[in-house]
């Protein structure tokens, strides 16, 4: 995994902030293959919230995030398996092949 300690424990955290202490993160894409370089940062992450409630919560864990662990080119995708009948493509690969930090 091509994350630091710091920018995992900084990920988490502020996940559990704004997403609440349920949320669930996952990396997944090219920074969990210690063999690639370089690559964008790319996230999954879980939360029981609704969707008004996770735009809100996503535009301020992006500031945080950017704040954080400085300015970097970053996906994020979230995902609340209660409210979504059926997830996308990408989010079943996400799943099945991220590691959740």
């Amino acid at each position: 995994m091509r994350l630091t300690h710091r920018q995992r424990s900084t990920i988490k955290s502020l996940a559990n902030h704004y997403f609440g202490l349920d949320s669930i993160v996952y990396l997944f894409g090219s920074r969990i293959d210690d063999k690639q370089k370089g690559g964008d940062i790319d996230l999954l992450i879980e939360t029981q919230q609704n969707l008004k409630e996770f735009v809100q919560a996503e535009i301020h864990f992006r500031a945080a995030l950017d704040t954080q662990i400085g300015e970097q080119k970053i996906h994020i995708l979230i995902y609340n398996p209660l409210q979504s009948s059926k997830s996308t493509k990408i989010i079943e690969i996400a799943l099945e092949t991220g590691v959740r930090l």
